[in-house]
């Protein structure tokens, strides 16, 4: 886990990119071996991007472990990505030096390095249209300096800018070119995978235009990288207006595509990460938007005292004032905090962003006042040059006229001397005299000329530096006017976020208010629901024990009615057995002949009252005690009598059936012998 704080929040997420292949689940060599086609192209992928992580400060994007996140966490992580990636982009064309004018030197360079291939190879490189063609010189330069280090020496000692056309390893300009566009494609592959795919599986609710909009310009910029020749189509119309470069390429030239290649891309890179970042503020646009859409109400809710718990059967329920107050306390709070540092987030960004625009609006106010300065420099080099190249035309015509009267003094005293032999010796002194006179004239005019020409030399040399200062001046000036124009854009852009952050600060108040008004009524129906909970609990557990006691009477009855249906069986059979007893007495009464009818008439009456009566005492009590089985099922389950009725009923019935017998009802040994003899048989 790594905290990071942004805007005043700190979160904790995973670091992304120290965990292993979570998707390939390829650890050994047999399971590479055993893994399927899309696996290992899979695992292919991730070890061709594991030397891209090596220089690079954008994170992993792991899908398991940013599904762990919540959406801020999330939107915060894509933030910090978003920013690492722009730093990554501008430190790949360190536009920040003013004293690198990398593109500039690449297209001199370039061209120095195809006129010393042509002149190797007698024939002409050709319009250089691709980025394999610039290598191709890269690897033929460094061939030719291993096989002649002459080369080399002679190289450096060529040169015409401080910081420019340079053959050493570090600041040669080629091989920065192709640094530059390997650097391209590392993080063409890094914006791929660590922030257009977490956009595209977690960011879906905007509107087809923008991932539409980042998906062109990706194709784009992959298809420059790639593609061979370079296409015109895929470079944009306006070259230098997002970049901050000194491009300025002329469509006369062999290579203006190449030149204009670093550029675009850079430009490509900036509006796809602008894109990204629009992308997001969309999508938290629209869920904010979301979760403002409910109804409200104007009813206000009052902190009351008393929290305390209750206790309902296992469970303990916090009081309705403590429910009450616990959700708006923390909702509050946490509102209040994320609303806090949301906006001390855009102050400080609005802040930054002011600074940037006072700055370069200073440097830009600066850069105006040295170009006017050196405007007005040239100017006077150039009016002094205009006065001293016409004092030397002067000098040059006066000097002519000298040298045309030096030789027509020269040619008129040989004739004087020749025709007239007899002039006056002052008058030849007087023509030599003269004579002298003009050659040390002309010879000051030679001296004064050769001084005004040097200075005109030097006056030129300095206009040509001059000139140079004031391209630089210019390219300088076109930069930070560009720069400064995207500051005012940042700034409107951070003002109307702190214009939307402030309405967000009074819909997350009435947001408060409308979720204090539902936990209310939420408390509300929880408190009703745990009432009747506890009514019914209780309800329940006194018919679980009713039904407990029916179950146990009912087991009860059962084994008496079992008891009963054993006692009915063996009486049945004593009944059979008397039967059987008196059958066989009538049949011995019958063969004896015996005589006392009226004495056999009796104990037969009274054998038979007394079994009738014994009969109609059981069927009586085996009804009773169906009848009160019966009534057991159909009892209500508030009747609390059925618990006093049964054992009484119970207790009565073991009492009637263990009651001793009367010597009444017990059989009586016959008088006559032969019937106890008929017995005992």
């Amino acid at each position: 886990m790594a905290k990071f704080n942004n805007s005043s929040r700190v979160f904790k997420f995973r670091v992304l990119g120290k965990t292993k292949v979570d998707e390939t689940k390829m650890t050994s060599l047999s399971d590479l071996l055993h893994s399927s086609t899309e696996e290992l192209e899979q695992y292919t992928n991730f070890l061709s991007l594991m030397p891209m992580r090596k220089d690079t400060k954008v994170q992993e994007y792991v899908p398991s472990e940013f599904q762990e996140l919540t959406r801020e966490e999330r939107e915060d992580w894509l933030e910090l990505q978003c920013v690492l990636f722009e730093e990554e982009t501008r430190s790949s064309l360190d536009t920040n030096n003013e004293n690198d004018n990398f593109i500039d030197d690449f297209g001199r360079y370039l061209k120095k390095v195809t006129r010393r291939w042509a002149s190797w190879n007698h024939r002409s490189f050709g319009s250089i249209s691709s980025i394999d063609q610039v290598k191709e010189l890269v690897d033929w330069e460094e061939q030719t300096q291993q096989k002649f280090p002459t080369t080399s020496q002679q190289q450096q000692s060529i040169t015409t800018n401080s910081t420019s056309d340079t053959s050493s390893n570090e600041n040669n300009p080629l091989k920065r070119f192709t640094q530059y566009c390997e650097r391209s494609k590392n993080l063409l592959h890094i914006f791929r995978i660590d922030i257009y795919r977490p956009l595209c599986d977690y960011f879906k609710d905007v509107e087809d235009e923008v991932p539409k909009s980042v998906e062109r310009i990706v194709q784009k910029w992959e298809a420059l990288l790639h593609f061979s020749p370079l296409n015109e189509k895929l470079f944009n119309t306006s070259r230098d207006k997002l970049v901050n470069t000194s491009l300025r390429v002329s469509r006369s030239t062999d290579a203006h595509l190449v030149e204009r290649l670093v550029p675009d891309l850079h430009q490509k890179k900036l509006e796809v990460l602008r894109l990204a970042n629009k992308w997001c503020l969309i999508s938290k646009a629209k869920v904010n938007q979301r979760r403002g859409t409910y109804t409200l109400s104007p009813k206000s809710l009052v902190d009351r005292e008393g929290k305390q718990t209750v206790e309902i059967g296992n469970q303990e329920f916090v009081n309705v004032t403590q429910r009450e107050t616990m959700p708006r306390k923390r909702i509050v709070a946490v509102s209040q905090e994320l609303v806090n540092q949301d906006y001390e987030h855009i102050q400080d960004e609005l802040y930054k962003s002011r600074t940037r625009y006072d700055e370069t609006s200073q440097e830009l106010r600066a850069a105006q006042e040295k170009c006017k300065y050196y405007e007005d420099e040239m100017t006077f080099c150039r009016t002094e040059c205009a006065n001293l190249r016409d004092q030397l035309q002067h000098t040059a015509e006066l000097r002519k006229a000298i040298e045309m009267k030096v030789n027509d003094s020269y040619s008129s005293n040989g004739t004087g001397f020749i025709e007239e032999n007899n002039n006056d010796r002052t008058t030849s002194q007087s023509v030599v005299y003269d004579t002298a006179l003009w050659e040390k004239e002309l010879e000051r005019i030679k001296n004064k000329y050769s001084r005004q020409k040097i200075k005109f030399m030097n006056a030129r040399k300095q206009i040509e530096a001059l000139n140079k200062q004031l391209e630089i001046s210019q390219t300088r000036c076109t930069q930070l006017h560009s720069k400064f124009e995207s500051d005012v854009y940042s700034c409107r852009a951070l003002e109307k976020q702190l214009e939307t952050a402030r309405k967000n600060i009074q819909t997350q108040g009435t947001m408060v208010d409308a979720l204090q008004h539902q936990c209310y009524t939420l408390k509300q129906e929880l408190d009703s629901s745990n009432v009747k909970k506890g009514e019914l609990y209780t309800q329940l557990n006194n018919t679980l024990q009713h039904c407990k006691n029916v179950e146990h009477d009912l087991k009860l009855t059962r084994l008496k009615f079992k008891e009963l249906t054993d006692e009915n069986g063996r009486r049945q059979s004593r009944e059979e057995e008397l039967e059987r007893e008196n059958v066989q007495l009538r049949k011995l009464i019958e063969q004896n002949g015996l005589r006392r009818r009226s004495a056999e008439a009796m104990n037969t009456v009274e054998y038979n009252a007394l079994r009738r009566r014994s009969m109609e005492t059981f069927h009586s009590e085996q009804n009773l005690l169906r009848r009160r089985s019966a009534e057991n099922y159909s009892l209500p389950p508030n009747d609390k009598q059925w618990k006093h009725q049964v054992p009484s009923l119970q207790s009565s019935t073991i009492k009637e059936l263990n009651r001793p017998k009367s010597p009444a009802n017990k059989p009586k040994d016959c008088m006559f012998p032969d019937i106890n003899a008929a017995r005992s048989f």
